[in-house]
């Protein structure tokens, strides 16, 4: 190993120490490290000044317990070993693995509150090419998507907007335009409330106030099945 291939493991370490991503015997071996390595305890207290805005006034909402494993399963490998999931996870960015992550542990704690029922499903829509990473959570007994965006934003002068695409239809129905705050609630129609946990969620980038026509007139961005949590 190099001295800079060296460096970027201790980053990661260091992201997920911060992170609580490691499991007790690596986080007892790290904190032993710490103890004595100063550059280590930079890399973590940049760590913690990186993802600080990002906690600031969380409620004290667990996710449900299913969530982390769900979450795994999904990313992981087939096969592969869930032990060393965050290593292999990293290995695609630091920053968007840590903003990938974060957004769907943290999606729950930000947009329910205490005795709110948790979203049952669950798709997360990156778009590359816009720098947009976002996760929409799915209450179906309130018919309410949960939208948490940690990263991007509508181009300028333009508005992103959600749809649907139900399961075996090639058409898809619009279930409104996003705000521009990062936080969001919507409310499906009764019409189609049944049908998101089976169906496809899509971005588009479109006009102000969004499509003119019914269907996407700009670019689709991400697309997403929607999975069961």
């Amino acid at each position: 190993m190099t001295e800079s291939d060296g460096r970027q493991e201790d980053d990661l370490l260091a992201g997920e120490y911060v992170l609580h991503l490691l499991d007790p015997e690596a986080r007892a071996a790290f904190e032993r490290r710490l103890s004595q390595d100063l550059t280590l305890r930079r890399l973590v207290h940049d760590w913690e000044i990186r993802l600080a805005d990002l906690a600031v006034d969380l409620p004290e909402v667990a996710p449900p317990a299913a969530l982390r494993a769900a979450l795994l399963k999904r990313i992981a490998p087939e096969g592969g070993d869930r032990k060393a999931l965050p290593r292999w996870l990293f290995g695609f960015g630091a920053g968007f693995a840590v903003l990938l992550l974060l957004t769907v542990f943290m999606a729950f704690g930000l947009l329910t509150g205490p005795g709110e029922r948790p979203p049952s499903y669950l798709a997360e829509l990156v778009a590359e090419s816009d720098g947009i990473v976002m996760t929409a959570a799915y209450v179906p007994e309130d018919s309410t998507l949960l939208i948490s965006r940690s990263a991007g934003a509508a181009r300028p002068g333009r508005s992103l907007e959600l749809w649907l695409f139900p399961e075996g239809s090639p058409t898809a129905v619009s279930l409104g335009v996003l705000p521009d705050e990062a936080e969001a609630r919507i409310l499906v129609p009764g019409d189609y409330a049944g049908l998101v946990a089976t169906g496809t969620l899509a971005i588009s980038d479109e006009p102000p106030g969004g499509s003119p026509t019914g269907s996407a007139t700009g670019d689709v961005l991400a697309v997403a099945a929607v999975q069961k949590i």
